[in-house]
């Protein structure tokens, strides 16, 4: 008498384990997020770097240490040539765009890697399309920065970034 409803059960459980292995196989796809292309340079005589990243689905964290690379964060990295007095009076504004204003990205820019020295921050709520700062290399150094996207609250959007050095102008 049990055994049709334990046969039963076990179907269920069986159905519900393959249909959460799709959405989980599913849901990684979608989140493919790396910034294209992942890496750039820019000297004290100008040009401008940009990147552009992607989520397919939605993501919630609570700040930058929860962050998974390529699923809820995403990290740019760029080298800043040159030496520090020769970017003195410069600075590298580097803002993230995006199309929907209830996301809520945050921007962290850290010397030589995620888990060097935080440089700067942007991490405004929504709404808003865009988070910005500045790296001051006449202060911090060259060498290599790490642009760090953290997806603090979004649904699917397209985002980009950019940097691009200036004169005069002083970090707030």
């Amino acid at each position: 008498m049990d055994q049709p409803h334990a046969r039963l059960t076990r179907l269920l459980s069986v159905a519900l384990r393959a249909v959460l292995t799709f959405q989980i196989v599913l849901a990684t796809a979608h989140f493919a997020s790396a910034a294209t292309p992942n890496s750039g340079s820019i000297s004290p005589t100008g040009g401008t770097v940009t990147w552009d990243g992607f989520l397919a689905a939605a993501a919630a964290i609570d700040g930058e240490g929860d962050c998974i690379d390529d699923v809820v964060c995403d990290t740019f990295t760029l080298t800043v040539t040159g030496t520090p007095a020769d970017w003195a009076g410069k600075l590298i504004p580097v803002k993230i765009t995006w199309t929907n204003p209830a996301n809520d990205f945050d921007l962290f820019i850290h010397k030589d890697s995620n888990d060097g020295p935080a440089i700067s921050h942007s991490a405004g709520g929504a709404p808003s399309t865009e988070e910005a700062t500045a790296i001051d290399p006449g202060a911090t150094g060259t060498g290599v920065y790490t642009i760090h996207v953290v997806y603090f609250a979004v649904a699917a959007d397209h985002r980009g970034g950019r940097a691009a050095p200036t004169a005069n102008c002083q970090l707030h």
